[in-house]
C-alpha cells in the first residue's frame, strides 16, 4: 500500500468489520438471555402445574 488513501480505507474497513462483529455478538447475547428467561418461565410453569410427585406417606 503505497497510497495513503488505501491505508485509510483499510483502517475504515477493519473498523467496520470490528463493529459488525461486536453487533452480532451483542445480538447473540441478547438472544441467549431471552432463551434463558423463557426456559426459567417454562420450568416455573411446569413446577406449578405438576404439584407433588407422590402423596405424602406412600
Amino acid at each position: 500500500m503505497n497510497n495513503p488513501f488505501e491505508f485509510v480505507m483499510a483502517l475504515v474497513a477493519m473498523g467496520m468489520v470490528t463493529g459488525l462483529l461486536a453487533s452480532v455478538e451483542q445480538d447473540l447475547r441478547q438472544r441467549l438471555l431471552d432463551l434463558e428467561e423463557r426456559l426459567d418461565f417454562a420450568e416455573r410453569l411446569l413446577a406449578r402445574e405438576r404439584g407433588p410427585a407422590l402423596p405424602k406417606g406412600q
